[in-house]
């Protein structure tokens, strides 16, 4: 019997960047592919914190 994490996966919505107040959040593309090593991500759609951070999404995607 196949348990749900033996399926690869394909994420639709992950982040790198970093939010303040309420999250108090920040990421990179390693934690982003950390996680994805994690939980048997294959691919991910990569979003910035903002719309003016589309140079560093396409950093990220260059540096993976």
């Amino acid at each position: 019997m196949y348990k749900f994490s033996d399926f690869k996966k394909i994420d639709m919505h992950s982040h790198i960047g970093t939010w303040g107040n309420p999250f108090n959040f920040s990421g990179d593309i390693n934690l982003v592919i950390d996680l994805m090593d994690k939980f048997n991500i294959e691919k991910t759609v990569l979003c910035p914190s903002d719309s003016s951070k589309n140079a560093d999404i396409l950093e990220a995607y260059e540096k993976a």
